[in-house]
């Protein structure tokens, strides 16, 4: 066994693993923000509007509703369910958040309650026709690699080859006699330093061995 090649080896895939490992352990993406919005003009006294928002990433999300209207309004935010008759969409449960006779509101919620979101709102001005605008905002994170794809791919390929260089030191080092020189070969340290360099006569080397024998 070679153990200074043995030792080399591990210490090669370690790094190579290490590299890997290193580069393939998904990390949080910066913050990413969708927005949404709905908007009527000239909408009439005891009208009735839906809107319905469809949230990106359900599970790791955080909300916002803004909207503001040029009169009074009734608003209202709830869970969407699918609705089979008639086909489209229903409010679940009770609002999430409600407004009666306001002309603006907000809302904002840390997690995600629900993929789909129903807005209502209901016109209470006496005073004609009402502008209206919401806008729905969510900011999430994706899980992703380290790097971008190309650094990324050359990170992988450099760990796998010092893996593979490191296994087969490893291998080798292992299996390997640990007498590096052939008996009576020159430079063997055995022989007589005079015969053991790379000039040494072979006839003398001969005679070497016949008087050790």
């Amino acid at each position: 066994m070679r153990v200074g090649l043995v030792v080399i080896g591990v210490v090669v895939a370690v790094v190579g693993a290490g590299v890997i490992a290193a580069v393939t352990i998904p990390v949080d993406s910066p913050p990413i923000t969708e927005t949404r919005s709905a908007s009527l003009q000239n909408f009439t006294s005891g009208s009735w509007q839906t809107n319905v928002f469809h949230v990106i990433a359900a599970t790791s999300a955080s909300e916002s509703l803004v909207w503001n209207a040029s009169g009074k309004m009734s608003v209202s935010l709830s869970v969407a369910v699918s609705c089979p008759s008639p086909p489209g969409w229903c409010e679940q449960g009770k609002p999430l958040v409600n407004w009666t006779n306001h002309t603006l509101g907000s809302w904002h919620a840390k997690a995600s309650a629900s993929a789909l979101y129903v807005l209502a709102f209901l016109s209470d001005s006496p005073n004609g026709s009402v502008n209206f605008s919401a806008q729905f905002g969510e900011t999430y994170r994706t899980l992703g690699p380290a790097l971008p794809e190309a650094p990324y791919a050359l990170a992988v390929g450099g760990g796998g080859v010092l893996l593979g260089i490191g296994g087969i030191a490893t291998y080798l080092g292992l299996f390997l006699p640990g007498q590096p020189f052939a008996p009576g070969a020159p430079g063997d340290p055995k022989l007589d330093p005079a015969l053991a360099g790379p000039d040494a006569d072979p006839e003398a080397i001969d005679e070497e061995l016949r008087f050790r024998a």
